[in-house]
């Protein structure tokens, strides 16, 4: 029997303006250095996205993300390729846009997941998806950028409105000719959901298999992580307690955790230590 271990994926921003790592990796040395650094750590997806969807952030189009993407993107995947075949691995590449320009232009380089935080609202992405048999994640969203202003409502139950949602979207997206073992489900911490939803989505994640998907979730170093207290570790910073719900959420079986430090993840859901009590 074949032990159950969340597969990782490993955040890649190329980006000047992104909330934890902006402009770090914006130089193509340094991207792909990076790149080679997750890939030697044990990484199993790299989310390659070149806009940043942090509040205030700038907001580009296709032909500018593109433009971002063009030089960098084809290098990465190429050695991606390479350590694939030195090292009999398959790990694979996402894109993180909603743009179908973008999309298309990364999957003719070799890009077979895709990654649009918009929740797929644009038919054509739907359609490309459909006719090419990519995977794409489904994140539920209510605004393409962040906007504290505009969440789910705060007398409804999150849970059961995400499910709800992803149902309804499932539906559409089948009806579409998507086959349903495309798509991976996300529910979009920190995206149209304030603290204590975000924090009320993760205590009940389990609560998600009803949509009979693998669940996917990006939580390293976002805000929402400043609410949770730790008694016996009161200092703790979002770092560190990204590790923390990492281990917690590998033990809940979430498939895919979306991480900045592919290294320090991958040893934490590794750890034969239990995982602290983070909630």
């Amino acid at each position: 029997m074949v032990k159950f271990r969340s597969k990782i994926v490993g955040i890649l921003n190329l980006t000047p303006d992104s909330f934890s790592d902006g402009g770090k990796y914006f130089d193509e040395k340094n991207a792909l250095s990076h790149l080679a650094e997750m890939l030697s750590s044990g990484v199993d997806i790299v989310d390659i996205g070149a806009e940043s969807t942090r509040p205030n952030a700038q907001i580009l189009n296709a032909q500018e993300e593109i433009i971002r993407l063009e030089n960098i993107l084809p290098k990465l995947i190429l050695a991606i390729k390479n350590f694939n075949k030195i090292h009999h691995k398959n790990i694979q590449a996402s894109i993180d846009s909603y743009h179908l320009e973008t999309i298309i232009f990364a999957h003719k380089i070799g890009v077979e997941i895709i990654n649009d935080i918009s929740g797929l609202i644009d038919e054509k992405i739907i359609n490309y998806i459909a006719q090419n048999n990519l995977t794409a994640i489904v994140m539920h969203n209510l605004a393409i950028h962040s906007n504290p202003e505009l969440i789910v409502n705060r007398d409804l139950n999150v849970v059961e409105e995400i499910i709800n949602w992803a149902q309804q979207k499932i539906n559409f997206l089948t009806s579409q000719k998507i086959q349903k073992s495309q798509l991976i489900f996300d529910p979009g911490i920190g995206f149209s959901k304030n603290s204590a939803q975000s924090i009320r989505i993760l205590k009940n994640i389990n609560a998600f298999r009803v949509l009979n998907l693998p669940i996917y979730v990006g939580h390293s170093k976002k805000s929402f992580l400043d609410s949770i207290n730790i008694a016996s570790q009161p200092n703790l910073d979002r770092t560190a307690k990204t590790l923390i719900l990492s281990q917690y959420l590998a033990q809940k079986k979430v498939d895919y955790l979306r991480v900045h430090d592919v290294k320090e993840n991958l040893g934490a859901i590794d750890s034969v230590e239990f995982a602290k009590e983070i909630f």
